[in-house]
């Protein structure tokens, strides 16, 4: 029987999980989730897991890169 989409865990739950389970590089777990590395960070900035991600698209909030300016 296939599972039911709605009983599926959300990405941002999925996200979450997999960072708890020891999974706490952005990068793999944007692969994972097939998510954007941006959409991560910020998930797990807003769960207070990480705080020391950002990259051109997170929120403007965070003190980006001294050359970020340049991309």
């Amino acid at each position: 029987m296939a599972e039911d989409p709605e009983d599926a865990p959300s990405k941002k739950e999925q996200i979450v999980s997999l960072y708890l389970s020891g999974i706490e590089d952005v990068e793999s777990l944007a692969l994972l989730t097939e998510s954007r590395p941006s959409y991560v960070g910020s998930v797990l900035r807003d769960e207070g897991l990480q705080t020391g991600y950002y990259d051109l698209y997170t929120s403007t909030t965070q003190p980006m890169n001294a050359y970020s300016r340049f991309f």
